[in-house]
C-alpha cells in the first residue's frame, strides 16, 4: 500500500518527509536511512520523483521505531500543535458573548467597536498560545 502523493504532494514535500524521517532516526544521510528503514537508497530517492508516492509501511515503521507521530512525519506538525476545534469554538463563543457586553459600551463610546476587536484578538492570541 502506498500513499499517493501525485495530486497533493510535490517532490519538495516528499523530500521534506524524507528529511523528517532521517531526523526521527537521528541520522543525516540517505544511506543511513536505507539501513534503518530496510529500503534501498535508490528506492528512497525515487519516492520524490513522479508520481511522488511513498509507501505507508515505511512511514508507519519509522513512527513505530522512533516514537514520532505520523502527523509530524508527514506534515511537520508535532502532536498537540493542532488547534483543538472545541477550544476554538469555546473561545469564539466567549468572544461573541463578550461582544454582547461591548455592544452596550459601543452605544456610549465611539471606541466600543475597537475595544471589542482588541478583546477578540487578544483571546484568539491566548488560545493559539495555549493560555486561554
Amino acid at each position: 500500500m502506498s500513499i499517493q502523493t501525485r495530486q497533493t504532494r510535490t517532490s519538495d514535500e516528499i523530500k521534506a518527509v524524507i528529511v523528517r524521517m532521517m531526523q526521527a532516526y537521528g541520522i543525516s544521510k540517505i544511506g543511513e536511512l536505507a539501513k534503518a528503514s530496510g529500503h534501498k537508497a535508490d528506492t528512497i530517492r525515487s519516492w520524490s520523483r513522479p508520481p511522488c508516492t511513498m509507501p505507508y509501511p515505511a512511514l508507519d515503521a519509522c513512527s513505530q521505531a522512533t516514537g514520532r507521530s505520523m502527523d509530524w512525519l508527514v506534515h511537520g506538525v508535532e502532536q498537540g500543535q493542532l488547534i483543538d476545534e472545541k477550544a476554538l469554538h469555546a473561545a469564539i463563543e466567549k468572544a461573541i458573548l463578550g461582544g454582547v457586553e461591548y455592544s452596550q459600551i459601543q452605544l456610549v463610546s465611539t471606541d466600543g467597536a475597537k475595544n471589542l476587536a482588541v478583546k477578540i484578538s487578544a483571546d484568539v492570541k491566548k488560545l493559539l498560545a495555549g493560555s486561554l
